[in-house]
């Protein structure tokens, strides 16, 4: 995988493609592309049920924190990115804890945006959906889709597709919405969360030392420069594949039967959960910079007429 600006992260031609042992390959591209899977446009509130978008007929650059691939958005890094005086974006490196501390569990906090929220509508949001799908009461006698070991090939995985997700969920997933405020003023929930190995991010979250689930449809000033599998882990904008990713870094079932009790079994992979973490990270705090970012909005200040 390079290390360096890759500008084919974002070109349909040459898509970087990239998979986990036997797990499905997954295209960076296709990832965030709304055109590539048709099947999530009732899956997403931007998609399904926008609250923010707004058309012009005028030749004129239409600046933007991020875009969709259909559109021709200049893009220039969020402010939060920069503005680190907020405390509640700021990362400390302090207040982190190392990882044989750290618990395995992923966690998720955030507010209902992302669409209009109504009775018939709140279900299909991406962040609705997310919070219903790890919830153990909601998911209880609900089966989902992962990728447990083959007990007849070892070293090997296949689809296994009655997985029932209840316990796992409520023993290593720590999801829910906060205020429509955010959390302020009580954010004391936070106080813990530099103790999760894992964080699902549905925007962008690199710079803390954990491996970072990511799922969106958008496209951001930094994408050519984030590589999946190294700095993170991507999620199918679906949510297909989330149990197959958590129990693949986690762990599931009986290492001692190795799924000849007829129960799945995933090898735990937690010395790969710490290096995607690391990595990502390290490479965050070296080309997410507020340098990188000046010069990102330097350049992109030519495309103003």
């Amino acid at each position: 995988m390079p290390e360096t600006h890759n500008p084919n992260n974002l070109l349909p031609k040459r898509p970087i493609k990239v998979q986990m042992e036997d797990l499905l390959p997954i295209s960076i591209f296709h990832l965030i592309s709304v055109l590539s899977v048709l099947k999530f446009r009732t899956k997403h509130g931007f998609l399904y049920a926008s609250s923010t978008v707004t058309a012009s007929k005028l030749p004129l650059p239409v600046f933007g924190e991020c875009k969709v691939n259909i559109n021709n958005d200049i893009l220039f890094p969020a402010n939060k990115y920069y503005d680190y005086g907020d405390e509640r974006y700021a990362y400390d490196s302090t207040g982190d804890v190392s990882w044989d501390d750290k618990v395995d569990s992923m966690i998720w906090r955030g507010v209902t945006s992302g669409g209009t929220n109504t009775p018939e509508t709140w279900k299909n949001m991406h962040r609705q959906r997310l919070v219903l799908l790890t919830n153990g009461t909601v998911m209880k006698d609900t089966n989902v889709n992962i990728m447990a070991m083959d007990p007849n090939n070892t070293g090997t995985y296949k689809p296994y597709d009655h997985f029932q997700p209840s316990e796992f969920a409520t023993k290593y997933t720590d999801v829910g919405f906060t205020e429509p405020a955010s959390c302020v003023p009580n954010c004391d929930f936070y106080n813990d969360v530099w103790t999760y190995k894992s964080s699902v991010s549905l925007t962008n979250q690199f710079k803390i030392r954990v491996f970072g689930i990511k799922s969106t449809i958008f496209r951001e000033w930094h994408d050519s420069r984030l590589f999946a599998w190294r700095h993170f882990v991507p999620l199918d904008n679906r949510y297909d594949d989330l149990y197959s990713i958590l129990t693949y870094f986690i762990g599931l079932g009986d290492a001692n039967s190795k799924g000849n009790d007829g129960k799945p079994y995933v090898q735990r992979h937690d010395f790969e959960a710490r290096k995607l973490g690391r990595q990502g990270a390290e490479w965050a705090n070296k080309v997410l910079r507020k340098e990188d970012i000046e010069v990102s909005v330097c350049i992109r200040s030519f495309h103003i007429p």
